[in-house]
């Protein structure tokens, strides 16, 4: 009796994908500032500056209202994504793995697909 490949690769991607979240919950609880505030902190801290700043758009910006809520317009849209990108580029900055530890995963991603050559492009680490 043997064991379907297709399941083996559905399981050793689910592995993967289990060990990938560990490592990244392992360094966001870990990883700290120079003054030893924990990554969460300042991750709390990040995003209640973002609703802060949210908020005060709210009310002196330019909003719009639509049956499905109030949206961002024009220059407070762009300010307000603008922020927001700059926020999680911190946030990332802060729960990221080192490089080193991103190439090898990198690496073992290339291993899984078999393909040595195969483009992958880091794009942000997803607290879960």
């Amino acid at each position: 009796m043997g064991v379907n490949p297709r399941f083996a690769k559905l399981v050793g991607g689910l592995m993967l994908a289990v060990c990938a979240v560990l490592v990244v919950l392992g360094v966001w609880a870990q990883a700290g500032n120079a003054q030893g505030q924990p990554a969460s902190d300042r991750v709390s801290t990040l995003e209640q500056h973002l609703g802060q700043a949210s908020q005060q758009e709210m009310t002196t910006g330019q909003l719009q209202d639509t049956p499905k809520g109030r949206y961002f317009t024009g220059d407070s849209a762009k300010k307000m994504e603008e922020l927001h990108r700059q926020t999680q580029q911190q946030i990332d900055s802060i729960i990221a793995r080192p490089e080193s530890e991103r190439q090898a995963a990198v690496e073992a991603i290339r291993a899984f697909t078999k393909n040595p050559a195969a483009e992958v492009v880091y794009q942000q680490t997803s607290k879960m």
